[in-house]
């Protein structure tokens, strides 16, 4: 059963009392000036890893510099796209790419930065490094015991996110590669996965680099083949984008804006993820 909290903000910049007379103010965002009416609001659904990752500092930084409110839901990438295409959103964000038919009906995406995928343990496990095959089997259910990729004597405890969070699908494709993954516990969203994998012993998962940075205390992060999330050779990674009909335009192209500016993109790297365009460097 999908899951969707809604949380309604509102917050309204405090503007001089002479522009309160004005129906409309000019912002100038990364050097351009976008024309916004006064009390405007963006209706956005957002990814609950995106959120997690840097969106608490982002809205708020974004309707402070515009004065443009939010109504923001938090919910799976799916349910995002799906909010968008029903015309309950001005913008969504993802973690998922959009499929071939979603961009011929006129979505549009905009890639905004990329986010390492995080393989993380119970505190307890005693490994620290795991190779991209032993991940692999780990994940496929061929290896079971931490035992046999030098661990205790121990029956490892698989926890996923659900099956349609954008999380599983980039799992299944990026590091699977299409392969079954098989568990004992599952979630039903993505950012869940921290919380019981800090509570069950033997246990590992996965999450968004991003996301993990806010909850990690008492895990462990798992390197991949010598390399830990973060590092340029690190292989498991996932795209960030927002996703509008058509080219966004108003509330939702300042939101934009904002991200790919030099002050969005700051906040980013904050958390230790690789903004756009910089990642085709």
């Amino acid at each position: 059963m999908k899951s969707t909290l809604k949380y309604q903000k509102r917050k309204t910049l405090t503007l001089c009392s002479a522009l309160l007379f004005f129906a409309s103010a000019c912002i100038c965002l990364n050097g351009a000036f976008v024309q916004c009416e006064a009390n405007e609001v963006l209706r956005y659904s957002c990814s609950n890893q995106i959120y997690e990752a840097f969106e608490m500092q982002r809205l708020d930084e974004f309707t402070k510099k515009t004065g443009i409110d939010i109504d923001l839901t938090l919910c799976s990438s799916h349910m995002a796209i799906s909010r968008l295409m029903g015309g309950y959103s001005d913008i969504a964000s993802t973690v998922q790419q959009l499929l071939p038919v979603q961009r011929q009906s006129g979505l549009v995406e905009t890639p905004f930065c990329k986010d390492p995928l995080s393989v993380i343990t119970h505190p307890g496990v005693r490994v620290s490094s795991l190779s991209d095959n032993q991940i692999k089997g780990i994940f496929s259910g061929q290896i079971t015991n931490w035992k046999q990729v030098g661990g205790d004597d121990a029956e490892i405890l698989v926890i996923l996110p659900d099956e349609q969070t954008g999380l599983y699908k980039n799992f299944k494709r990026e590091v699977m590669k299409g392969q079954d993954l098989i568990y004992q516990i599952k979630t039903h969203a993505s950012t869940k996965v921290i919380e019981a994998a800090r509570h069950f012993r033997n246990s590992v998962t996965f999450i968004a680099q991003g996301a993990s940075r806010r909850g990690k205390e008492g895990l462990k992060t798992i390197a991949i083949n010598g390399y830990k999330p973060g590092d340029p050779n690190y292989p498991y990674a996932q795209v960030f984008s927002f996703v509008t009909i058509g080219r966004p335009e108003g509330p939702a192209k300042a939101f934009i804006d904002f991200a790919l500016s030099p002050e969005g993109k700051e906040i980013i790297k904050s958390r230790g993820m690789v903004p756009f365009p910089e990642t085709n460097k």
